[in-house]
């Protein structure tokens, strides 16, 4: 029988998980966290979606972006390694429907 292959390193997991919970951002001024989005995602061709499109944000850490990129999709995924980082997101972002 193959061993299973981790693609991750416990204890990265754990640290990206407890500078979330400790840093989430949730101070951030917002017209400043979005306008570091509207740099960041500027090649992001966002009009050729179609209307209710699914997107994910790979490991979103606190859900910064998420926040940003909720609005312009039917249902977003957030997903990363860390549960820690997964409730600081859902804390973040639980005023989004999607």
């Amino acid at each position: 029988m193959v061993s299973p292959v981790v693609n991750a390193d416990a204890r990265v997991v754990d640290g990206f998980g407890r500078e979330w919970w400790r840093f989430d951002q949730s101070g951030m001024d917002r017209s400043e966290a979005y306008a570091l989005f509207m740099r960041y995602f500027a090649m992001f061709p966002w009009e050729t979606l179609p209307e209710g499109a699914s997107g994910f944000d790979a490991g979103c850490g606190s859900g910064l972006w998420a926040r940003f990129v909720a609005p312009r999709v039917g249902t977003l995924h957030c997903v990363d390694a860390s549960a820690e980082a997964l409730a600081v997101a859902r804390r973040n972002l639980a005023d989004q429907t999607n």
